[in-house]
């Protein structure tokens, strides 16, 4: 349990980011969640994640996204091979986090902090929850 709780705090350090709202990149499904490199390169999307669940930090009033993979090896490939760079989370055209990888992300979830209101966490977690029911149709 206190491993658990460490690689969470781990992950909630690392995957700390903060964007600017006023930056965004163009997609052409405004309701696709979309991860990149700094390079552009597109490292997942919406099906990638199997699901999310929205924390809320009373102490600080900030909205956190706890995100699951469906592939644990492609989520800890993705983050090892980018250590010391920036990942940018995409909401559609809204650029919601870039955090800065300081160390490897073991498991298959992490919590990303951002520039995101509930209403846009909500909205995340929706979409990838209907992709998700889709695909077991």
């Amino acid at each position: 349990m206190l491993k658990f709780f460490g690689l969470l705090l781990a992950a909630i350090l690392i995957l700390s980011g903060c964007s600017s709202p006023e930056e965004s990149h163009s997609s052409e499904d405004s309701k696709e969640v979309t991860v990149k490199s700094e390079d552009d390169e597109t490292l997942a999307v919406t099906t990638d994640f199997e699901k999310a669940e929205i924390r809320h930090e009373e102490d600080t009033g900030l909205f956190q996204l706890v995100m699951y993979m469906k592939d644990q090896s492609m989520m800890e490939d993705m983050f090892e091979e980018r250590i010391g760079q920036e990942v940018h989370f995409y909401y559609g055209d809204e650029l919601i986090s870039s955090p800065n990888l300081m160390m490897p992300i073991e498991g298959n979830s992490f919590t990303l902090l951002g520039d995101f209101d509930e209403e846009t966490a909500e909205q995340i977690v929706e979409t990838i929850e209907q992709q998700t029911e889709e695909g077991q149709e």
